[in-house]
């Protein structure tokens, strides 16, 4: 009987965490996954979720400078993000698209600085 409690309260624990990471409020569900986890300390599936969890919370971040067009640090959190979930297309495509803009911020530059050493 104590077991069965334990498995619902588990359950119970790892479905509210994926509904708050449904709803990308990575902080809630991070906590309902290791409130989850306290009940089955080896399941690797919630391992998994909380490091994705993590990672889009390290994501949102990237988000919030590539939108602010801040291409350094950007990268950087993608890259973190990348590091907790490195199977995430969708980070993988962001700091490509990150390091792009970079570059052409780079070459933009060279163009300008170019541009003004021959007007000397």
């Amino acid at each position: 009987m104590q077991k069965q409690r334990q498995i619902r309260a588990k359950n119970e624990a790892f479905s509210k965490g994926n509904d708050y990471f449904g709803r990308g409020n990575w902080d809630k569900a991070i906590s309902y996954y290791k409130e989850a986890l306290k009940y089955d300390p080896n399941d690797q599936t919630i391992k998994r979720r909380i490091k994705q969890a993590q990672a889009h919370k390290v994501g949102d971040k990237g988000d919030k400078y590539y939108n602010k067009e801040d291409w350094g640090n950007a990268i950087k959190y993608y890259k973190a993000a990348l590091r907790q979930d490195p199977n995430n297309a969708t980070f993988r495509r962001n700091l490509q698209k990150a390091e792009a803009e970079a570059k052409k911020g780079q070459q933009k530059k060279l163009a300008e600085a170019k541009e003004k050493q021959q007007e000397k």
